[in-house]
């Protein structure tokens, strides 16, 4: 597991990153209907598929 994984696991599990993607997706009408999950979920695997885990 790489490094962005245990990042992105704090970030999923934050109330205030919640908060913050709540805010942005007010602000935002082209993020309207991109839940905070899949947004976390697609950060994963943008990660993986770069393999920036390889670039320790």
């Amino acid at each position: 597991m790489g490094d962005y994984e245990a990042v992105l696991g704090e970030v999923r599990r934050s109330d205030m990153m919640r908060g913050i993607w709540s805010s942005y997706v007010s602000a935002s009408p082209y993020a309207e209907g991109v839940d905070f999950e899949e947004a976390v979920d697609s950060a994963i695997e943008l990660a993986r598929l770069s393999e920036l885990d390889d670039l320790d």
